[in-house]
């Protein structure tokens, strides 16, 4: 009896160590396990956060790419309305100096038509005394000039 209750024991501790083995043993994959999942979650968390600043990049790039070109577009269009206003500014001075001819020439014609309607009202003797001392003063400022 004493020598199975010794092998019982003996059976009995040995299938304790076991145990604590592969206690031991599983604690240790376990703990193994976890720290692959501890740095897969990790390096995931790594990765999400570069994913983030790549797509805050490229979204800050996209946005200035965006800002660039329409500055650009409002640079030209500016140079364009700057363009038509020179444009503009030239056709006005032209049109003006034009005004201004048309207008010396009905402010010559007016003057002509009125002499014509002052002579036509005056008798055709005075008109003729008229004639005549026109054509004779430059005559004599011709004399004037020779003198001197």
């Amino acid at each position: 009896m004493y020598l199975i209750k010794n092998q019982q024991v003996k059976n009995l501790k040995h299938d304790m160590q076991n145990e604590k083995q592969r206690y031991a043993n599983e604690m240790a994959n376990l703990t193994a396990k976890m720290m692959d999942r501890k740095m897969q979650i990790h390096s995931q968390r790594e990765n999400a956060k570069a994913a983030v600043t790549m797509f805050k990049w490229g979204k800050f790039n996209d946005v200035q790419t965006d800002f660039r070109a329409r500055a650009q577009k409002e640079k030209e269009l500016i140079l364009e309305y700057q363009e038509e206003a020179r444009e503009l500014e030239r056709m006005e001075a032209e049109l003006i100096a034009r005004l201004h001819n048309t207008q010396a020439m009905e402010r010559a014609a007016f003057l002509e038509l009125e002499k014509a309607m002052i002579s036509a009202s005056q008798p055709k003797k005075e008109r003729i005394m008229i004639i005549e001392e026109m054509t004779e003063v430059p005559t004599l400022e011709k004399e004037e000039e020779s003198i001197t």
